[in-house]
């Protein structure tokens, strides 16, 4: 799956997804919720909020 820049676009409302944070000449991934054109992040860490450059859908659990 292609990350999606968030120029591009947004995930739907109260979707999770995966986000990539820059942190200098790297990424951090985490997870995030949209709300209301914005992605809250999963992981306690506001500052990376400004940091989130890409996203892309959650991919499917494991099979049971």
């Amino acid at each position: 799956m292609d990350w999606i820049p968030v120029e591009d676009s947004m995930p739907e409302d109260h979707e999770w997804v995966l986000v990539a944070c820059r942190a200098g000449d790297r990424y951090d991934v985490g997870i995030a919720r949209a709300v209301a054109k914005q992605l809250r992040l999963g992981f306690d860490s506001p500052g990376m909020v400004p940091r989130v450059t890409h996203w892309q859908p959650m991919p499917e659990p494991p099979p049971r």
